[in-house]
This record gives structure tokens, sequence and C-alpha cells, in this order.
């Protein structure tokens, strides 16, 4: 295994020495919800920024701009703790040490937050929007009185709006109690070692890129042992996977992943071989064509692509040390941008997230977008296999959330 060198100066912040900052929310801060409502799809999207589902904005504490995504949970095998899988470029932004991180309980924690603020400020900033409109089309009306009967239609037009204005003003309200980012702590790193790279059974090379988050109970409204796998895919989640699943022998299509349709989220199980990503026909039943995937991260939301045939071999720098590893490419299939150029899988601001097939497998996590080119099609995720191999080789006994029943 080659480890990489820090890449900072030493008068920069090291990830052990945040005993200033907070541990914990506040017992009156709000909880993250495990039931989505919403009649609209943008209020759905608003309301499972605050859930406990998986493929939504996290950031740490002390860098709160520094986005990325949710990813897996997992309930460690020795005290039933519940973990929070992610990368970690995820909780370590630049300036932190590229040292292995193991948090012991003697010295202050790295808190991670949901959401991160810009995430946060992008949902203030629609809504702030929303009452600006409502009030100008208030104003509007007030100056249309020419008959009796438009005086009516005009007068319950206005109150309709109002009641509008007054429920994004509560909304607004709310959001303006997270402004403090220890409002928003979930959680705290618990292990993370230092970007690397490890070599898999069959001698194949990949990155080094993760990291454990403890959960707090205060934070969320469900018992943490009851928590599930569940992905947020968005309100018209459901059709478009549906419209990725492989055809059936007789050509039919069958939903192949458990969908909670209610909160508008897959739940994930198992995980696929990296046999099954290197040779798609020695799958049983086997695949057809290339492997169809689907992730939903904070930046590009749902995304549904293919994977490429064969792993890319990736060259990237860390201070003084570069690291040639592979990882695997996916390219989205679904939709073009007006240039007639496909949409990106994923983009910086996704790494962290679950990418998952149409049998509800996990297949990796997501390391982002197209690397230093902005506008590459393709997003790269690192096999789940390597990478759960990898943390039990740094003593996690551990399994994935098992399948919910409701």
């Amino acid at each position: 295994m080659q480890k990489m060198t820090e890449s900072t100066s030493p008068d920069q912040p090291s990830a052990q020495e945040s005993a200033s900052s907070p541990s914990t929310a506040p017992e009156t801060a709000l909880k993250l919800i495990s039931r989505i409502p919403g009649t609209t799809a943008e209020d759905i999207e608003n309301n499972a920024i605050f859930s406990d589902y998986l493929g939504l904005s996290i950031a740490p504490f002390d860098q709160p701009t520094h986005e990325g995504t949710k990813g897996v949970y997992l309930r460690r095998g020795d005290n039933g703790t519940i973990l929070l899988l992610t990368c970690r470029r995820v909780v370590f932004g630049d300036g932190v040490p590229n040292k292995e991180y193991r948090h012991d309980g003697n010295k202050g924690s790295w808190p991670i937050i949901q959401p991160g603020d810009d995430t946060l400020c992008k949902l203030k900033n629609n809504l702030q929007c929303s009452i600006d409109y409502d009030t100008h089309l208030v104003a509007r009306l007030e100056k249309e009185s020419n008959t009796p009967e438009q005086l009516v239609n005009i007068d319950a037009k206005r109150q309709r709006l109002k009641h509008s204005i007054a429920l994004w003003e509560q909304k607004l309200r709310k959001l303006q109690d997270l402004d403090d980012p220890v409002s928003r702590i979930i959680g705290h790193v618990v292990c993370s070692p230092p970007y690397g790279v490890g070599t898999t059974k069959i001698g194949t090379r990949h990155l080094r890129d993760w990291a454990l988050i403890e959960l707090h109970q205060g934070k969320h409204e469900t018992e943490l042992t009851s928590l599930r796998n569940k992905i947020f895919t968005g309100e018209k989640g459901f059709r478009d996977c549906f419209c990725a699943m492989p055809r059936s022998g007789i050509g039919l299509k069958r939903s192949l992943v458990s969908f909670d349709r209610l909160n508008h989220a897959a739940e994930v199980q198992d995980t696929m071989p990296e046999e099954e990503l290197r040779d798609p026909r020695s799958a049983t039943p086997p695949w057809d064509s290339a492997i169809t995937v689907i992730k939903h991260g904070a930046a590009t939301g749902l995304t549904i692509g293919s994977v490429a045939e064969a792993a890319s071999v990736v060259r990237r720098t860390h201070g003084n040390v570069t690291l040639e590893y592979e990882e695997w490419c996916v390219l989205k299939e679904k939709g073009r941008t007006g240039e007639g150029r496909r949409k990106m899988f994923s983009a910086a601001g996704d790494s962290g997230s679950c990418v998952f097939d149409a049998f509800g497998r996990v297949v990796g996590i997501s390391s982002g977008g197209g690397r230093e080119v902005p506008e590459s099609d393709g997003g790269y995720f690192t096999a789940i296999e390597w990478m759960l191999d990898d943390i039990r080789a740094h003593g996690y006994d551990f399994e994935l959330l098992p399948l919910g029943l409701d």
C-alpha cells in the first residue's frame, strides 16, 4: 500500500485539533424527519433535505460550505452502533492534513452537519423568492377593481395568496433557526484513514477514500436502530427508476428495487461483487448489456447511467505524491442538454453518494464527477466490495442495515 504525505503546512488546522467544536446539536434543535410530506415536487425536495434518508447534503461543521452526500448506513457488530459511510473528501476539505483520523472519545470530535450551508442558503433564497413573487401578485390584484363581481374574485385570489405567503414565511422562520451550524450537527467522524492506494484480492488498485460517521440519536426523530438504507429519489423517482429496469426474458419490465413510494425513496440491500462489474455476464441472470446504475446526490439529484465496460485508470496528485488506481466510470444515458450533449451522471458535491443497480444492490460509492474536466459526461465510483473489505481491515466489524418490513 502506498501512503500519501501531508499536503498542508504545519500551521493549518488538523482534524485531531477540533476540541473547540461543539459535540452535539442542542436538544431543542429540529430533528431529522422520517416521513417526507409534500404535495408538489418542490415541497417534497425541500422537505427531504431535513430527513434521515440517504443521498442528501452533508458537510463538516468547521467547513460548512464543503458539501458532499450521505452514502449508506452500516451497523457495527460489536455494539450495534449505526454508522454512516461516505468519502473522506466529504468530511475533510482542503487544509486538513492527510493523516488517519480516529475519534477515541478523549478529545474533541469532528462534527458533521446536515445540510451544508450552500444547500440551506439555496432553499432559503427559493422561499424568499416565492414570498416576494406572491407579495407582488397581491399588490397587483389590489389595483384591479372594476365591477363588484371582479372585486369578489379578486378578494378570493388575494386571500389565497396571503395564505400562501404566511406558509412561506413560517417555513422561512424555521429555516432561519438552522442558521447556526450547531443546530444541524447529526453525528461525528469516528474513523477515516489517509488517502492512499489499496490492492484488491485480484490485484487491482483502488483509492482509499472513505469515512465513517457515528450518528447522534438526539438529532434523529426515528430510533437509529430502526433506520434503513432508503435513498431519496425525488417525486418522479419511482417512474424514472422503473423505466431503467432491465427487461425480463419475455420483454416485460418489473420493479426490482424495493420502493417506499409514500416517501419517494428506494431501499438498497446487499452488494454487487466486483467480479460482476468486470464481467456482467457472470451474473445470475446475466446482464444483456451494460450494467444500469442509479444514484441520488446532493449536487445533481437523481441520475441513471450505464457502467463502462472496463475500469478507468486514474492518476491523481495529493501533495507531492502521485497515485495511480482504478475507478469505474458511469455515463448518464437519460436526458441531454440544450447543446445536444449528455448531462453529467455526477458532479462535485455528489461524492459519497450510493451507486446502486436495478436489483437494489449497492454497487459503489461515488467519488464525484469528471475530475479535472468539468464538462465531462462521466461520474466515477469505487466498488463497494473492496471498500467494505478495507473498512473491515481497519478493525470494524459491521453489516449493511437489513431491508425494512414496512
